[in-house]
């Protein structure tokens, strides 16, 4: 018996065995695909500026100090 068995024998003994759950069926499976308007595109603008002026700024900070770190000698 693998130790896999085992370990399994050993979580049924004390979880006990849990009944098998399968996903619900979809009550549409075929989704119509609708364009996105433009104007949430409009109000999104704003997030994604700040979201990617916080990126740059991170990354310019992470290569600030990374090339700081090239003036250390070992020591």
């Amino acid at each position: 018996m693998s130790s896999f068995n085992n370990f399994q024998n050993m979580l049924d003994q004390q979880v006990g065995s849990l009944p098998k759950r399968s996903w619900p069926a979809p009550d549409n499976p075929k989704k119509q695909q609708r364009p996105i308007p433009a104007s949430s595109l409009r109000v999104q603008g704003a997030a994604w500026a700040t979201a990617g002026g916080g990126m740059a700024a991170t990354l310019n900070g992470a290569y600030r100090i990374f090339r700081n770190f090239r003036g250390f000698k070992y020591i």
